[in-house]
Order: structure tokens, then sequence, then C-alpha cells
């Protein structure tokens, strides 16, 4: 239980960076593949001084690949989605992921489904649709463009996850540190080959790099959040079954940015938020004794 709580803390840290970044850059397409390069550079140097240079077995070096492929490309997609439709409906359907890992677990790998577990789930998922609907309204009308970008980013944000998943159950004392190591330095050197490609096709990257102390604290917040957060929510997958891991930690997380946007960026809570934050710290309990 202790990977899933850390693992918390540092997603909370990914997400503030990413924020962070938001409020002091251009949120382009260039500028997020020189961020992002950065990022998992940084994370990907933080796992090799933690023994995560070594060699990965075939099937688990091919699932790095496919890993690191489609953590890129969900990437970008998300801050495509933030920027096409409303901020609250956005996070609402990327996070609902979590339900993608939650049913194969019940479904695919037999996990147990009793009373407390459903009602955490149930506790975890209220929080999303509440954190949701509770910004309808407050941004831009949804549109079809929106809803699909939407979509294929839930997917592809539940796809990662049960990916984590796979590498825990197929493979016999997998190396999680290694895994996580090539997969973000594979990252890396996609999200710079973007870069160089962006900016050999003319693109200026001035907005961001006049601003280096910024960018550079970002990235690291980013990539040590993200190195973190996937490390330890990987580690959590050996001791929690997938349908109390991932809402426990996704929901969590959500209740985490409820309140850090209160008492970090001085942003009021309405009755929508309070419900949240009292269903999630219930879900956290219930999952807890799942």
């Amino acid at each position: 239980m202790i990977y899933a709580f850390l693992a918390i803390a540092f997603f909370f840290l990914q997400n503030v960076s990413n924020k962070e970044f938001a409020r002091r850059f251009p949120s382009a397409l260039p500028g997020l593949a020189l961020f992002d390069g950065l990022a998992l550079s940084v994370a990907s140097v933080a796992l090799m001084f933690t023994g995560g240079l070594s060699v990965l077995p075939g099937g688990q070096l091919w699932l790095a690949l496919g890993f690191a492929a489609l953590f890129v490309v969900t990437v970008f997609l998300i801050v495509l989605t933030m920027a096409t439709g409303p901020m609250g409906m956005s996070g609402l359907l990327i996070n609902m992921s979590m339900v993608i890992p939650t049913t194969m677990g019940i479904l695919i790998w037999r996990e147990e489904l009793s009373l407390v577990k459903a009602l955490g789930i149930g506790c975890m998922i209220a929080v999303l649709i509440i954190s949701g609907l509770s910004e309808k309204g407050k941004g831009q009308a949804a549109n079809l463009k929106w809803f699909l970008l939407a979509l294929v980013t839930m997917v592809c944000n539940g796809t990662l996850s049960v990916l984590q998943k796979v590498l825990t159950s197929a493979f016999e004392n997998p190396n999680i540190v290694s895994f996580n190591c090539v997969s973000f330095g594979i990252g890396a050197l996609l999200c710079w080959g973007l870069a160089l490609i962006f900016k050999l096709r003319g693109a200026d990257l001035t907005p961001w790099t006049k601003g280096k102390k910024a960018l550079a604290l970002c990235a690291a917040g980013m990539g040590l959040g993200t190195v973190g957060g996937n490390l330890l929510n990987t580690l959590a997958l050996t001791v929690l079954p997938a349908s109390v891991s991932f809402p426990l930690v996704q929901g969590t997380v959500i209740v985490a940015l409820l309140l850090g946007s209160a008492l970090l960026y001085k942003e009021r809570l309405n009755r929508a938020g309070y419900l949240s934050v009292a269903l999630g710290l219930a879900g956290i309990v219930l999952l807890s004794l799942a």
C-alpha cells in the first residue's frame, strides 16, 4: 500500500509541474516536444543512478518500446484535448481510463470483486464524475473533434496502465527499474527527435528557451514526478490487484489536486469540490481495507 501512496505524491508533483509549465509557456507542439524531451531525459538519468541501466530480456524490451511510444503519444494528446475542449470534462474523460485496467483486472486476471472493493471503486469513479460535471459550462462548448480526442486519449492512458500490469503479471521477476529507465530513455529520444524536426522546419523555440530556469525547474519536476509515479505505481501492482491500485491512485490524485489548487493557487472549492474530497477520502479508506 505504501507504494501506491508514494506514487500519488509523485504524480501530484508531475501535475503541478505541468500546470506551472502551462502557466508560464505556450502549449504549442514544438515547445511540448522540448519540454517533454527534457523531462524524460531527467527521468531516465535518475533511473540510471538507481541501477536502471541494464539490458532487458527480449519480451520486456519490446514491451518497453511499445510503452515509450504510447507514452509520448498520450502526453501530446492530453495537451491537445485540454486545448480543444472544457478542462473539467476533458479531465473527467481522460481519468476515466482507470476503468480499463480495473475492468481487465476483474475480467481477465480474475481478481476478486468484494463489496468493500466495489464501494471503494464506486467512490473514486464518483470523484471523477463530480469533478468533471462541476466544470461543465465553464469552458468551451463540447464538439465532436474534442470528444474524439478525449476518447482516444482515455484509451491510450488506460492502455499504458494495462501495459504496466502486463509487465508484472506476464514476466517472472521483471526488472521494473530497468523497464522504466529504457521506456523513458526511448521516450526522450522520440521527443528530442520531434523537437529537432520542428526546429529544422523553422519553428521558433525562443518562447520556451528564454525562460531557461523556469523551463528547467518544470522539466525536473515533471521528470521526477513521472519516474517516481510510474515506478512506484508499477511496484504497487506487484502487491495490489489492478482493481484496487488504479482507482486508489488516480482517484486520490484528483482529490490531492483539488486540495492543492486551493492551497497553492488560491482556487476556491465549491460544494462539488468538497463532496469530491469527502468521497475520495472514503474511497481511500475502503480500498485500503480491501
